[in-house]
């Protein structure tokens, strides 16, 4: 497989740099990041698809600010398609959005296991 055609994209580490670029990750702007990407890589849109591991027609929704991106196995794709730096990418600016303080996913359940009568199962 030809990597130049197939691979991820690179792109400049001062493209990562930008205000532009910077302000697109921390709002999780996917077209604004996916329009820079191609403005500084110098790709096309079917070359950032293939790199990013999305379909043309969905990429091209993306780009064109039609959908949103909002699963994170999908930032992720986007992320190592455009071999973003690591500390640019996740967790904080392009995968999943910050915890709330003081919110604990886990101990919500906790609390609902209390509530239950003793000896009753739950199905």
């Amino acid at each position: 497989m030809d990597d130049a055609k197939y691979g991820p994209v690179e792109l400049p580490t001062r493209a990562w740099a930008l205000d532009e670029v910077r302000a697109a990750l921390a709002a999780r702007d996917t077209t604004a990041i996916l329009r820079a990407a191609q403005q500084h890589a110098g790709v096309s849109q079917t070359r950032l698809a293939i790199a990013t591991g999305l379909g043309q027609g969905r990429f091209n929704e993306i780009f064109n600010g039609k959908r949103t991106v909002t699963r994170l196995d999908v930032f992720e794709r986007i992320a190592d398609g455009l071999t973003m730096p690591r500390p640019r990418a996740r967790p904080a600016r392009l995968g999943a959005p910050p915890r709330r303080r003081g919110h604990h996913p886990h101990r919500a359940r906790r609390n609902r296991t209390r509530l239950r009568q003793p000896g009753r199962r739950s199905t």
